[in-house]
């Protein structure tokens, strides 16, 4: 990147990483463009526009009547900027602001930014309807990172202020709730796109009551940290869903933008007969088929596993070959080369990892078709044949549990997480936005950033707010999913008694927890926490304000969140406002 002025060496806040591939940014429009045809001539709102070449892409595809470049630095990017003002007849406008100073962002609005736009009186009732005649825009990534308040990072900091506040039409939502394609790290967009049940959040809960996300495009399928992601098997199972969802509506992924796990998943689905449910041991011994052929599976397998692989090929290519028959044996050992011996200690150590994975698998399977009897007996009539299938289930079900406890403490929470995981991937309507997605994020390539480092396109849709909602039944509808959530381990249950001694007792009043085809479970005492969906908490937060024998302090909209941060202040600060 060229530099004129103030160098970014002096302004360490204009290391912003740039996207700087028109194919990329070619691909983007070409995949999602029908649903942008609506905002054809609108106003843009576009933020660290920097290089500017994404800003110039957009803007020829939408032929806006305004585009406000809202750069911090336009002294560093004023040499990429200034020509696209200064071409004849130009719509964009360039404006010297900082998108994460929030209140600065507003008063733009509120004092004339957008001539065509009218934002909403300080305090009036929320807009319940999208704004399609302005669209934001913007990257928002440094590198390194740019550090947050309270958050990892600036970029995780505004992408969730920018969703949050679309509820409340605050921020750059002034005018009404706008939808937002937001370039962001990867790593930023754990919470605001959650992809595993594990994962399940209080803030998370937020985003998916405010807002449809969809990542249009991600990194390649690096290795991620495992805590975050799912087994293969239900990333592979979640793929498969989305392919099928894609060709049921004519949509096709450029086939540059394809990766390997795609190709694993054309396989799979031959495998499965379009399934794309996989056992452990069986994904395991295609996946390592494909890594002796050359393909990467990297992010995939466990890399204790994955190495074992590679140092099975360099071996079968290195060792030595037998002796002639005819060769005298030497007396005495050999000596054992080391490379064979780390190659012993790999295979033990994917041993073990394998053994593992597998018995959970095995476990979890058994809690899964539990699950399907279950199921099976809630749609039965009453009468003698559903009791003997509940006490069946009734015996299957202590059996599971028993073979839970006797397994080993570091394994034994992962069965109930992947037993979430396949709950959540296969309900009927699936707990995740992810499992939900419309299509397949395009893979970009490490050069197609500059400095590179790995980035996802955002696609924010914020949802139509519900005309009969306050603010503060929003505010007691997140306190009850904070709540709820610092115990999503827990059973739902156990997580409301948590919460308030009794209040167990409010899952009567919420038909959608026992109703399977909602998400819910007949056996409500087998669901935990991370598994209720919207309307679920939705339904016991109204269930908890009209309760007579909830605590006097509970009627404070933010109860809950007050006894999580204060514990013993609570009375102190609930006075204090």
């Amino acid at each position: 990147m060229g530099q004129s002025g103030n160098t970014p060496s002096k302004h360490p806040y204009a290391y912003r990483s740039q996207i700087v591939s028109p194919r990329l940014c070619d691909d983007v429009l070409d995949y999602i463009g029908p649903s942008l045809q609506k905002y054809k001539g609108c106003d843009i709102l576009d933020l660290n526009p920097g290089a500017g070449l994404w800003s110039e892409k957009l803007h020829q595809f939408l032929k806006p009547r305004s585009h406000v470049l809202l750069e911090p630095l336009p002294e560093v990017f004023g040499e990429y900027l200034e020509p696209l003002v200064k071409k004849p007849g130009s719509k964009f406008r360039l404006v010297q602001g900082d998108a994460s100073y929030f209140d600065g962002l507003e008063q733009l609005l509120r004092e004339g930014l957008f001539p065509h736009q009218n934002p909403l009186p300080a305090g009036s009732v929320p807009s319940r309807e999208p704004n399609t005649t302005l669209l934001v825009t913007g990257t928002i990534v440094w590198n390194p990172k740019h550090p947050g308040l309270n958050f990892f990072s600036m970029a995780g900091q505004m992408l969730h202020h920018f969703i949050r506040t679309s509820w409340v039409n605050e921020g750059y939502h002034v005018c009404g709730p706008v939808r937002s394609l937001l370039w962001v790290p990867s790593d930023d967009t754990k919470f605001a796109l959650n992809k595993s049940a594990m994962a399940v959040s209080r803030t998370s809960a937020m985003v998916d009551k405010v807002a449809a996300v969809s990542e249009v495009v991600k990194p390649g399928h690096a290795q991620d940290d495992r805590h975050w992601v799912r087994e293969a098997r239900y990333e592979i199972e979640s793929l498969v869903r989305a392919m099928q969802r894609m060709e049921k509506n004519g949509v096709a992924m450029p086939p540059h933008r394809r990766e390997s796990i795609h190709a694993f998943a054309d396989d799979i689905r031959k495998m499965t007969n379009d399934t794309g449910v996989m056992s452990t041991g069986a994904l395991n011994d295609y996946l390592q088929a494909q890594e002796e052929a050359g393909v990467l599976t990297v992010g995939l397998v466990p890399e204790q596993i994955r190495k074992q692989w590679l140092w099975e090929m360099e071996w079968k290519k290195r060792a030595p070959p037998p002796p002639p028959i005819d060769e005298p044996k030497k007396k005495g050992r050999r000596p054992v080369p080391e490379e064979q011996k780390r190659l012993a200690r790999a295979r033990a150590s994917a041993t073990r990892v394998l053994k593992v994975r597998t018995a959970l698998d095995e476990l979890v399977d058994f809690g899964y078709s539990n699950y399907q009897l279950e199921l099976k007996i809630a749609e039965m009539e009453d009468g003698p044949q559903k009791e003997a299938m509940n006490r069946e289930l009734d015996a299957l079900m202590a059996d599971f549990h028993e073979k839970v406890r006797n397994t080993d403490a570091h394994t034994r929470p992962s069965i109930a997480t992947q037993l979430d995981e396949r709950l959540a991937l296969r309900s009927p309507t699936p707990l995740l936005q992810w499992d939900r997605r419309a299509y397949e994020p395009l893979v970009m390539q490490p050069d197609e950033i500059y400095p590179i480092c790995p980035v996802s396109l955002l696609d924010i849709q914020p949802n139509i707010r519900p005309a009969e909602e306050t603010d503060e039944e929003y505010e007691y509808l997140q306190d009850m999913a904070s709540g709820l959530l610092t115990r999503k381990s827990s059973p739902v249950g156990e997580a409301l008694e948590t919460l308030h001694p009794g209040a167990s007792q409010l899952i009567d009043q919420v038909p959608a927890i026992r109703d399977p085809k909602r998400g819910g479970r007949p056996r409500v005492e087998e669901m935990r926490a991370r598994m209720l969906t919207q309307e679920m908490i939705a339904g016991l937060s109204k269930a908890f304000r009209e309760w007579p024998f909830r605590n006097p302090d509970a009627n404070h909209p933010r109860y809950f969140r007050i006894r999580i941060s204060g514990g013993s202040m609570v009375r102190d600060t609930i006075e204090s406002q």
